[in-house]
Protein backbone atom coordinates (compact mmCIF):
# COMPACT_ATOMS: atom_id res chain seq x y z
CA UNK A 1 0.00 0.00 0.00
CA UNK A 2 1.20 3.47 -0.79
CA UNK A 3 2.02 5.82 2.05
CA UNK A 4 0.45 8.91 0.50
CA UNK A 5 -3.34 9.18 0.71
CA UNK A 6 -3.52 11.52 -2.28
CA UNK A 7 -2.11 8.87 -4.63
CA UNK A 8 -4.97 6.48 -3.84
CA UNK A 9 -7.66 9.06 -3.07
CA UNK A 10 -10.98 8.97 -4.90
CA UNK A 11 -11.59 11.56 -7.65
CA UNK A 12 -14.24 13.33 -5.53
CA UNK A 13 -11.64 14.14 -2.88
CA UNK A 14 -9.21 15.49 -5.46
CA UNK A 15 -11.89 17.64 -7.10
CA UNK A 16 -12.94 19.07 -3.74
CA UNK A 17 -9.38 19.85 -2.67
CA UNK A 18 -8.37 21.54 -5.91
CA UNK A 19 -11.69 23.37 -6.21
CA UNK A 20 -11.38 24.66 -2.65
CA UNK A 21 -7.82 25.82 -3.27
CA UNK A 22 -8.95 27.60 -6.43
CA UNK A 23 -11.83 29.32 -4.67
CA UNK A 24 -9.59 30.41 -1.82
CA UNK A 25 -7.00 31.80 -4.24
CA UNK A 26 -9.70 33.63 -6.20
CA UNK A 27 -11.07 35.09 -2.97
CA UNK A 28 -7.63 36.32 -1.90
CA UNK A 29 -7.14 37.96 -5.28
CA UNK A 30 -10.54 39.65 -5.02
CA UNK A 31 -9.76 40.95 -1.53
CA UNK A 32 -6.45 42.37 -2.73
CA UNK A 33 -8.12 44.03 -5.71
CA UNK A 34 -10.87 45.41 -3.47
CA UNK A 35 -8.31 46.80 -1.03
CA UNK A 36 -6.28 48.37 -3.83
CA UNK A 37 -9.28 50.01 -5.48
CA UNK A 38 -11.15 50.89 -2.29
CA UNK A 39 -14.37 49.16 -3.37
CA UNK A 40 -15.93 47.48 -0.32
CA UNK A 41 -18.27 45.30 -2.42
CA UNK A 42 -15.28 43.53 -3.99
CA UNK A 43 -13.81 42.94 -0.53
CA UNK A 44 -17.01 41.37 0.78
CA UNK A 45 -17.38 39.25 -2.36
CA UNK A 46 -13.80 38.04 -1.90
CA UNK A 47 -14.50 37.13 1.70
CA UNK A 48 -17.57 35.14 0.65
CA UNK A 49 -15.51 33.28 -1.97
CA UNK A 50 -12.83 32.50 0.65
CA UNK A 51 -15.60 31.17 2.91
CA UNK A 52 -16.83 28.91 0.10
CA UNK A 53 -13.28 27.64 -0.32
CA UNK A 54 -13.06 26.83 3.37
CA UNK A 55 -16.36 24.93 3.17
CA UNK A 56 -14.89 22.99 0.26
CA UNK A 57 -11.91 22.07 2.38
CA UNK A 58 -14.19 20.89 5.17
CA UNK A 59 -16.11 18.80 2.65
CA UNK A 60 -12.89 17.22 1.42
CA UNK A 61 -11.95 16.34 4.99
CA UNK A 62 -15.32 14.65 5.41
CA UNK A 63 -14.80 12.63 2.21
CA UNK A 64 -11.31 11.68 3.33
CA UNK A 65 -12.59 10.52 6.72
CA UNK A 66 -15.31 8.43 5.10
CA UNK A 67 -12.81 6.76 2.75
CA UNK A 68 -10.37 6.04 5.57
CA UNK A 69 -13.14 4.51 7.72
CA UNK A 70 -14.11 2.26 4.82
CA UNK A 71 -10.49 1.22 4.31
CA UNK A 72 -10.00 0.45 7.97
CA UNK A 73 -13.14 -1.69 8.00
CA UNK A 74 -11.75 -3.62 5.06
CA UNK A 75 -14.57 -2.80 2.70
Amino acid sequence: MLNDFFETAPPLYKWLVFGAMGLTALGIILVIIGAATGVPAVNFTGLAVIGAGMLGHIGSLMVRGRVMRQRLKGK
